[in-house]
């Protein structure tokens, strides 16, 4: 397995100017951050050079914590791309309101296994495929454990087989889906505020609101299954 921590002040890169070769961890793949000082908003950057791959054999783990904003970003590159073969495991504990988790910002990802993501300090949140040319393939489930407040962002996203992804999120949270996301199994997605920005839902599918903030969807969205609309609250 292989760890990086980093508790200073400034940020890590890997993965990083190596254009057209791929960076491969052949187990267990841990990123810490708890940064003790410094102005620097970033805390890992990797795949940031063009056509660059990453790829992980074991589990790979996220966690960020501390109060000083530590943001993470993935595949920044053009042409960059990451194959992860295990678990993916997001645990965002960080408290400043800035910080931000960005899975596969402008490459192409491929999850061959669970995601699992959290955000309990008050962090701006999670982003799947923040850029256009970004797109990620999800051969798994991907569920929330503790979720509270920020945004997760599933964008460009797209879930294959027939398995039932169930989130809920709480507190003050969003979460927005779209656009151009795909999910052959069944869904059941909670949330404070639930925004579908234009997905298509190939099982049965359930949205809860569950929070007292109006929210406007920019629409886009096809319904191959059963589908239930539930306003638990008074957004």
């Amino acid at each position: 397995p292989t760890t990086f921590n980093n508790t200073g002040s400034y940020r890590i890169y890997f993965a990083h100017n190596h254009n057209g070769q791929v960076t491969t961890f052949g187990s267990d793949l841990t990123i810490n951050s708890n940064k003790s000082g410094g102005t620097d908003a970033w805390s890992y950057l990797i795949g940031e050079g063009a056509n660059i791959g990453l790829s992980v054999t074991g589990t790979f783990t996220v966690n960020c914590a501390g109060s000083i904003q530590s943001n993470n970003r993935l595949l920044l590159g053009n042409g960059s791309s990451a194959n992860f073969q295990g678990p993916v495991n997001i645990n965002l504990t960080n408290t400043a309101a800035g910080t931000v988790i960005q899975m596969g910002e402008n490459g192409t990802t491929t999850y061959n296994g669970n995601i699992n993501v959290v955000n309990s300090g008050g962090a701006s949140g999670v982003t799947f495929n923040g850029q256009t040319p970004a797109s990620s393939t999800l051969n798994g489930v991907i569920t929330a454990g503790t979720f509270s407040s920020g945004s997760l962002n599933l964008y460009r996203f797209t879930q294959i087989g027939a398995l039932t992804e169930n989130i809920t999120l709480t507190g003050s949270s969003i979460m927005r889906v779209g656009p151009n996301s795909s999910f052959d199994g069944s869904v059941n997605f909670v949330a404070p505020r639930l925004l579908l920005h234009g997905a298509t839902y190939n099982g049965s599918a359930s949205f809860e609101k569950s929070g007292a903030v109006d929210d406007t969807s920019n629409g886009g969205n096809i319904f191959n299954g059963s589908t239930t609309l539930l306003n638990s609250n008074s957004g």
